[in-house]
Parts: structure tokens; C-alpha cells; sequence
């Protein structure tokens, strides 16, 4: 599993061995195509082989398009389009390699298919909505199986990746979500991650 903050890179390893579960963790941001490639080589390097890419990254801003600043346009399509495109342009390749197909998940939304009040946010997972069928196509022959994941709302952390904003995405035109906001949105009867 990988993510840019190790604080909740430590988080989800020690949830995972709770449930007896091995995984290991290394910090990387997928709107850099050169780690994201570094990455893949040491996966493949590590492991022998990479036969399952699961895109999970993403960031919600929410709120009216017309608020939105370019830096909100290009943070949003960054991470939650082109890091998903960064991670096929790294993975792909590997699991091509070995010839004995495999499988890329899409993490969408169901805000891809109905708009809500993080609307930069539904335009783009709609966005993978559209890449993962269309890779569907294109690597059906080479027994390379592509799905679009559309949970509904889940807690997470997603509304708490605003307050730590890449400093060279500049200024936004949505205030960040507040611990408070975060803390009552686990509160909601949202899935679990368990559920989801």
C-alpha cells in the first residue's frame, strides 16, 4: 500500500495486521509519474512479479465549481485522474510482462455517476468511470481484467487530505475540512471500511 502521509500509512498497516493481515507500506505521491515508475520497480523487484494494481488515491474538495480556483482544478485532476494514469503507465507495464494477465481496480465513486456537492470531485471520478471501461476493452485479449470500484460514502480520511495541500497547489477557494467536520463525519451512517 502506498500514500503520502506516513502518519496514516502507519494508521492503515496497523489496522491491517490487527486482522492478521501482512503488508508493508512506503510513502510516495502519485501525481509523480518518475516514483510512481521507481515504485513499480521495486514491487516487481521485491515481489517477482505484479499481478494485481489497485488505484485507490483521491482527494474531495467540495463545494461550488464557480469557487474553485485553477490551483483546485489542477490538484483534483492531478491526483485523482493522473494518478490514476500514473499508476497504469507504472504497473501496466509489469503486469503485461509476465504474460499471464492480471487485474487493474479503478476506485471511483458513486459521485461519477450522481453529482454532489464535491462536483470537481464527481467530474473526475466519472472521469475513471470512463478509463476503466475503455482499458477494459483494450486489454481483454491479454487477459488483463479492469474494474471501476463505485462505493458510496465511507469513512475515511478523505475530507482531512484538503488540510494537507501540496504548498505548489497554491491557494484554494474552499476552506479545509476542520477536525470537527471530520470527527461528525464519522458519526454518519456511512459504510464501514469493512462494508465497503
Amino acid at each position: 500500500m502506498t500514500g503520502r502521509r506516513q502518519s496514516l500509512l502507519d494508521e492503515t498497516r496497523d489496522l491491517f495486521r490487527s486482522k492478521g493481515l501482512k503488508v508493508e507500506g512506503q510513502r510516495v505521491d502519485v501525481t509523480d509519474l518518475g516514483s510512481m515508475r521507481g515504485l513499480a520497480d521495486d514491487v516487481q523487484t521485491r515481489y517477482g512479479r505484479v499481478d494485481v494494481l489497485v488505484n485507490n488515491a483521491g482527494i474531495g474538495l467540495t463545494g461550488p465549481v464557480a469557487d474553485a480556483t485553477e490551483d483546485d482544478w489542477n490538484w483534483v485532476i492531478d491526483v485523482n485522474i493522473r494518478g490514476v494514469g500514473h499508476s497504469i503507465q507504472a504497473f501496466l507495464p509489469k503486469i503485461q510482462e509476465h504474460g499471464e494477465g492480471g487485474w487493474i481496480i479503478n476506485t471511483s465513486s458513486m459521485g461519477g455517476l450522481l453529482p454532489i456537492v464535491a462536483y470537481l470531485y464527481s467530474m473526475t471520478k466519472a472521469a475513471i468511470i470512463a478509463l476503466s471501461e475503455a482499458l477494459h476493452i483494450e486489454l481483454l485479449d491479454q487477459q488483463i481484467g479492469v474494474s471501476a470500484y463505485l462505493p458510496g460514502p465511507v469513512h475515511s480520511n478523505i475530507a482531512l487530505g484538503t488540510s494537507t495541500r501540496p504548498s505548489h497547489y497554491g491557494e484554494s477557494g474552499y476552506a479545509p475540512a476542520s477536525a470537527e467536520f471530520a470527527a461528525r463525519a464519522k458519526q454518519q451512517p456511512y459504510m464501514s471500511a469493512e462494508e465497503a
